[in-house]
């Protein structure tokens, strides 16, 4: 409760910096040098003790109209902030694309962490034919150590794709960047291409057991939606058992078989990990929360997020390492999922037929 009440005495502080006009956005007051929201308080005399000293205002972003609020996103915004993304999205509805973008770019200074907001003004800005807007959203992104603006381009269903035939884009200095880190990650991974074959590697075809593998995922008592037969072992096609449609059977444990995913690691201090940048290590399976495993050198280490990308041109902790084959970028959650099930009559055999199930989602 004490936490709420704190929040929801930023939140107005804030909604007091960015106006509350339900009809326009104007462009929010920096803080004064001397102000710093800290604790839900607004405090003027500088920082408490033992408290890091205020951060000096940010700087102008010429793309957005202003600047970047200086207050953490969790200490500072609320209820304001989700009335800006709610008009925001209002706007896009109605189809109010001007609107929407001026919303938006409110949005991004409030939270400019957020890539969600960047990806989305630069569509929005699309939208209203300004792609040399969308441009200057995408260069700021990129130049804030953003590393998201090139798969954002090249994805085939996105929206910002159309914008790599533009003339706005193929002048810009964007381009030019983003055709240089290409070349880069390419002689990357040729150089860790020669590695390869020369380090320990897990076997070609891996066995995960005990792998539950995603989020709230759990054993135990499961209802089948549809007849299914089990099989001897995972892989195997002898059926030694069959479940009916809504019985209940006993999920006792599963395991992930995969091919393991070489990656480069291009960002040292990765949490749970004690590769070295320049080192290649290998994804295993997903075990949810945003951790998965990683064989490193014959151990096998859970590791935060899914920093393993197709490039990293800025590497930190949400891009630490890229991989060797460009097609397995984002397949974490690449194999295949056996659970051994056990019946009412007492017969235990395999599927991999997970989604035909209920019961094995527990936040479901």
């Amino acid at each position: 409760m004490q936490r709420n009440g704190l929040l929801f005495v930023a939140a107005i502080a804030l909604a007091a910096l960015l106006g509350c006009s339900e009809t326009k956005v104007e462009p929010r007051a920096e803080l004064l040098p001397s102000t710093v929201l800290l604790r839900g308080q607004v405090v003027g005399q500088g920082p408490l003790p033992d408290e890091p000293p205020v951060a000096p205002p940010a700087e102008p972003i010429a793309a957005l109209g202003g600047s970047c609020l200086s207050v953490a996103y969790e200490e500072a915004d609320g209820i304001r902030y989700g009335e800006l993304t709610s008009e925001a999205s209002r706007a896009e509805r109605r189809q109010d694309y001007i609107a929407a973008v001026d919303l938006a770019k409110q949005i991004v200074l409030a939270d400019c962490a957020n890539w969600y907001w960047w990806r989305k003004l630069a569509e929005l800005q699309l939208k209203v034919d300004r792609a040399a807007g969308a441009v200057a959203t995408l260069s700021e992104y990129h130049d804030r150590g953003g590393n998201d603006v090139d798969p954002w381009l090249h994805d085939s269903e996105g929206q910002l794709r159309e914008l790599l035939n533009s003339d706005a884009f193929k002048r810009s200095t964007l381009a030019q960047e983003l055709a240089a880190e290409r070349e880069a990650v390419d002689q990357r991974r040729r150089a860790a291409g020669d590695k390869l074959a020369s380090i320990e590697r897990p076997p070609e075809y891996y066995v995960a057991d005990n792998a539950c593998p995603f989020e709230c995922c759990m054993y135990g008592e499961w209802t089948a939606l549809e007849p299914k037969t089990l099989y001897r072992a995972p892989e195997s096609a002898e059926a030694i058992g069959a479940v009916e449609a809504n019985q209940t059977v006993e999920a006792l444990g599963g395991e992930m078989r995969l091919r393991p995913t070489p990656v480069l690691v291009r960002f040292a201090g990765v949490e749970g990990l004690t590769a070295k940048a320049g080192d290649i290590v290998f994804l295993l399976d997903y075990s949810g929360e945003s951790f998965g495993n990683v064989w490193v050198d014959g151990e096998v280490q859970s590791a935060s997020g899914f920093g393993a990308r197709e490039n990293c041109p800025s590497p930190n902790q949400e891009c630490w390492g890229e991989v060797l084959r460009p097609e397995d970028a984002g397949n974490w959650r690449n194999g295949v999922w056996w659970i051994e099930i056990k019946t009412k009559d007492g017969t235990i055999g395999w599927t991999s037929e997970a989604d035909h199930f209920t019961g094995a989602d527990a936040c479901g």
